[in-house]
């Protein structure tokens, strides 16, 4: 019984090292801050986002809460593209009524700060998003 839940596991490994890696290159619509602010919040750029919003006359809640980004609000348009730090920087400022349903649970390894790659190329793809503020 415990040679069948090995192997089931090491399948399930294998499985998620051979997943397709999508890469989003983004693109601005426009010169304007806004954009940029979006295109930094979806590269999960923390660092740079940070500065450009002190720069801004406004408060980060009220940046975080009226900055949309291609529809969505700053916070829930870096969460569609996977930037965690900058969308979970985004949450504290975000009011509750335009936070998404979130469900996701994340797992991070702490001590090993390794990144395993895979040599899956054959099956990346890039994908360009134009990016607008509004």
């Amino acid at each position: 019984m415990n040679f069948l839940k090995l192997i089931f596991i090491f399948i399930l490994l294998t499985l998620s090292f051979t997943s397709k890696a999508t890469t989003y290159k983004f693109v601005a619509g426009d010169n304007s801050i806004d954009t940029r602010m979006c295109i930094l919040a979806a590269e999960n750029d923390k660092a740079s986002l940070k500065m450009q919003m002190s720069i801004e006359n406004e408060s980060n809640r009220r940046i975080a809460s009226t900055l949309f980004c291609n529809d969505k609000i700053i916070a829930n348009f870096a969460r569609e593209f996977g930037a965690q730090e900058t969308s979970f920087y985004l949450d504290r400022y975000t009011p509750n009524r335009y936070k998404t349903n979130r469900t996701n649970v994340i797992i991070r390894d702490t001590i090993a700060k390794k990144t395993i790659q895979t040599d899956v190329k054959s099956e990346d793809k890039t994908v360009i998003i134009m990016v607008s503020a509004l």
